[in-house]
């Protein structure tokens, strides 16, 4: 949700000054509504809460904090931007406050004390950014500070329309203490709207002193911002927040300025109430700090806030010799030079690569380095690929037989919870079923990993593991191929059977195909299969093509000595090959023993139609339903990997992640196309978390949509910001226009000038009052001007 205090609208009466309305246009009517104060920045976000702007004249912008936190706590959202705006672009309401004997004749704003003779109007916005507090934690959010308790009423009938009523005032006092459930006596400070006039200080400090003031052990320390900014009217409230965030922060009571001696009608005890003049160190009352924020509209709204301090920060992250990820984004291209300088610069290069993830949107320019230390992210950052992000449509490809090793998957499992708990469930169903436990087959680095029986159910878990942590982590396929044995995997994935059955169909198949006699042999051929036809000829099916991975790659399969015979052959004829470290002949005739058992086997399981299509290894084509027989057919039969990619390519796929131990389907799919991007999850000699994050941030900088807190696994801890996004500044002012098609009052302005001091706009004349009208009988001297960054001045200091 979107909520915004706003009160004033100088630039549209600006507009409306002109003497001709040449400048309305399409945009001018809607571009100067209020309410696109608030909508304009849902629609930029893409936010689809409420969004409304909030006018009750001084109090608005803490009354919108308000509604967001009602917001909130019932679950209407979950998150919501909140604050407000002043900008003081016209004369005419300083004219108006002046006569109405509202405006301080020296400039300063003196609550509380016996001085006090008005305000000093002040501008600028302010917005904070609210969730509840369980949901930040968990997010692992920097929490400035926490907001016990809101509460909103009105004056009701009083002695004037803007004279305050103290009973409202306490009223809504009390109202906030109960919601946060508080006791009034472990309120350290209020930040109170304290307009600095003779009639309102009273009211406020006498309802002050009602509700805080009694059984305490130490007084009250009041204080106002309005001292040291001024009044910025709708954005007062805001304005409020923020030094009392940022007080909270340092741990200290600011010094109240201005004031010298207490306002005679004020007939408080300072052993109550106390106006901290000189401000002090914040110490906690019973453990906590406490503090109250009131704000007052001249319309009668009212309303107080409980707010205290965040929850103790947790340890800084410690040091490690891991590697970290590092994600940048830009909406240009030539702002990831300036984003990475200020990684680079920061005191605590890990942290930064943190604050990056935590902190930053997903803009389109971006850019991805994993580095162990700041010379290799200095390096990396150097010469790092740059993407615009798209949404690219993304396939899992499931490794077969002989990409396995000793060993693989042990840091995953390790350190990745939901990698872990994937491959136990696995390990559970097969408990019994298998001559050792699934993890001692995949880890146990000192017994080789050779055996088919054991082979297969461990690539099976494996991938089954690491694809449901890829899902995790947000990444969806659209589409997904598997290589012989991997095909069980992807579509046990594609929800085409139940985990528990494709263990056992995996477990099975193992079993039996393990079981068949030696003597069979593979090996990979590099020559297209016209090239081979009369060599195997002479085989008489003894040696049959057991998968088409490329144009030019295939894998031959059979009895041994015939094998042997017919690459001989292909070499004397200039074929390169290479032989297999493989148990048993795959998808050739050798398994023909095995086949109506495994049929049998997969009869009892109970098929589903795929969530996704899977790639089929007979014959290439997108599929989405399975049966007994298919699983016959596909155990024997050739594997259609070159045609399953271009299946995938008919589908759209342009982003390939291998969910295998190593990268093989990478470089066969390679040689299928020329374009698409290729990641592996694993790679057999590297660390596992480093390899996986790389493709992560891969997948992340062509567009996919990772969740870096589930990658990173990141907690609440204590933060250090990096510098802002380097913003363009782009001025959106209206033109200047002739004299003669400018109304008489706007000239009180004078000539308009850019001013690179305040990065807007300032005018050069100073206003005498016999130049306005008005101002001559205030007897107040008025100078109008812009000062944008009045509130990030007055809170760096």
């Amino acid at each position: 949700g979107v909520y915004v205090g706003l009160s004033t609208h100088d630039y549209a009466e600006i507009l409306g000054d002109r003497a001709s309305a040449d400048w309305i246009d399409a945009h001018a009517s809607l571009g100067n509504s209020a309410a696109v104060a608030a909508g304009r920045l849902a629609y930029t976000l893409g936010l689809q809460g409420p969004a409304m702007v909030v006018d009750t004249a001084c109090s608005s912008s803490l009354v919108a904090v308000h509604l967001a936190c009602q917001a909130l706590r019932t679950g209407e959202i979950g998150l919501a931007l909140a604050g407000g705006v002043n900008l003081t672009l016209r004369p005419e309401l300083t004219i108006g406050f002046s006569k109405a004997r509202m405006m301080a004749a020296d400039g300063r704003c003196k609550t509380f004390d016996a001085a006090a003779d008005g305000y000093v109007r002040a501008e600028g916005c302010g917005l904070v950014v609210l969730k509840p507090l369980a949901q930040a934690e968990a997010d692992g959010d920097r929490v400035f500070a926490v907001i016990r308790g809101t509460a909103a009423n009105h004056d009701g009938t009083s002695s004037g329309f803007t004279v305050p009523n103290g009973a409202a005032q306490k009223a809504v006092m009390r109202a906030a203490l109960a919601q946060a459930h508080i006791d009034p006596v472990c309120v350290s400070y209020v930040e109170a709207h304290g307009t600095g006039t003779s009639l309102g200080d009273p009211v406020e400090l006498h309802a002050l002193d009602a509700v805080y003031g009694g059984g305490r052990a130490r007084p009250l320390w009041v204080g106002s911002i309005k001292t040291l900014i001024g009044h910025a009217e709708a954005a007062a409230g805001i304005a409020g927040l923020l030094k009392l965030i940022a007080s909270l922060h340092l741990e200290c009571i600011p010094p109240h300025l201005n004031f010298k001696r207490l306002n005679p009608h004020i007939q408080v005890s300072t052993e109550r109430v106390t106006v901290a003049a000189e401000g002090a160190p914040w110490e906690p009352i019973k453990g906590r700090r406490l503090a109250g924020l009131s704000a007052f509209g001249a319309s009668g709204t009212n309303v107080h806030l409980i707010v205290e301090a965040p929850p103790s920060p947790l340890a800084p992250v410690p040091e490690s010799d891991g590697s970290r990820l590092l994600i940048l984004s830009a909406r240009r291209a030539s702002d990831l030079d300036r984003l990475a300088k200020d990684v680079l610069a920061a005191p605590d290069w890990r942290q930064a690569c943190q604050e990056a993830v935590l902190t930053r949107d997903g803009l389109p320019h971006r850019l991805t380095v994993v580095a162990t230390d700041s010379d290799e992210l200095r390096r990396k950052l150097a010469t790092a690929p740059r993407s615009r992000a798209g949404q690219p449509r993304i396939a899992f490809l499931f490794t077969g037989q002989g990409s396995q090793y000793p060993g693989m998957g042990r840091i995953l499992y390790e350190r990745e919870p939901v990698f872990r708990e994937a491959l136990d469930r696995c390990a559970e169903i097969a408990r019994g079923r298998l001559a050792r436990p699934l993890p001692s087959l995949l880890f146990d680095a000192n017994r080789p990993l050779v055996a088919t029986e054991h082979v297969q159910p461990a690539l099976f878990a494996l991938g089954y593991a690491l694809a449901e942590l890829w899902r995790h982590w947000g990444v969806e396929p659209i589409a997904v191929l598997g290589h012989s044995v991997g095909e069980i995997t992807a579509a046990c994935v594609a929800g085409a059977m139940t985990l528990e059955d494709a263990m056992t169909l995996i477990i099975e198949r193992g079993r039996l195909m393990g079981a068949l006699p030696a003597g069979g042999a593979m090996a990979a051929v590099l020559a297209p299969e016209t090239d081979i036809t009369q060599a195997l000829a002479k085989a008489e099916g003894r040696v049959v093509v057991a998968a088409r991975n490329g144009p030019t790659n295939l894998v031959l399969s059979g009895d041994e000595t015939v094998l042997e015979a017919v690459l001989a052959e292909l070499t004397a004829h200039g074929v390169e090959s290479r032989p297999l470290m493989v148990s048993h002949a795959f998808h050739s005739p050798r398994l023909d023993p095995m086949l109506d058992d495994l049929e049998q086997t997969a009869g009892r399981i109970r098929f589903e139609p795929a969530r996704i299509p899977v790639t089929a290894n007979l014959d290439g084509q997108a599929r989405t339903r399975f049966d007994a027989a298919y699983w016959r057919a596909q155990a024997r039969n050739a594997v259609a990997f070159a045609e399953g990619m271009a299946t995938l390519a008919e589908l759209g796929c342009d982003t390939f992640i291998e969910i295998g131990p190593q990268p093989v389907l990478c470089g066969l799919g390679r040689a299928c196309r020329e374009d698409g991007a290729w990641m592996p999850s694993l790679r057999r000699g590297e660390d596992e978390q480093r390899t996986l994050l790389e493709a992560a941030g891969t997948a992340w900088r062509l567009g996919a949509p990772i969740h870096w807190r589930r990658a990173l696994r990141i907690t609440p801890r204590e933060s250090a910001p990096l510098p802002p996004y380097p913003f363009r500044r782009t001025r959106h002012w209206l033109e200047k226009i002739p004299d003669h098609a400018v109304s008489p009052r706007t000239r009180w302005f004078g000539a308009r000038l850019d001013s690179p001091a305040f990065n807007g706009t300032i005018y050069s004349d100073r206003l005498r009052p016999e130049d306005v009208p008005g101002l001559a009988d205030s007897g107040h001297l008025v100078h109008v001007g812009l000062h944008l960054a009045f509130l990030a001045a007055a809170l760096n200091q």
